[in-house]
């Protein structure tokens, strides 16, 4: 007697391990250019923070206005797309420094009614002299 071993089951094996990555290809598609982006905004923060520290004087206050214009100078420089300066962006004083902070999330499309979320912070000390 001779038993048939399961000859079809391998054909399946390949058509699911194929879908579930195709699945997982289109996830990391989706969020690369995020998070290339995310790289791009924090290389351009700890610019910004490392230029401000450089040009803090004594007597010239550090302005929300003067950190939005210079983030958004690095920023398009960096080619940064997905934060806003001018709306992720808070400067709160602790003691003589300063905390400047650019948080912000990013929503992509990922299947119909489905978003993905991410959601990214920097933040930085100003130290006042």
């Amino acid at each position: 007697m001779h038993y048939r071993k399961h000859a079809g089951m391998a054909l399946w094996m390949d058509v699911i391990l194929t879908a579930v990555l195709m699945f997982v290809l289109s996830i990391v598609a989706k969020l690369m250019p995020i998070y290339f982006d995310y790289w791009r905004m924090k290389s351009a923060f700890s610019e910004t923070i490392t230029t401000l520290q450089q040009q803090q004087v004594k007597y010239d206050p550090l302005t929300k206005e003067r950190v939005i214009a210079l983030l958004r100078k690095t920023f398009d420089a960096k080619s940064v797309r997905r934060a806003v300066p001018e709306q992720d962006t808070k400067i709160t004083p602790e003691g003589h420094n300063f905390k400047v902070s650019v948080d912000y999330e990013v929503r992509t499309r990922m299947l119909g009614n489905i978003d993905m979320v991410a959601v990214f912070a920097q933040h930085g000390v100003v130290t006042h002299e």
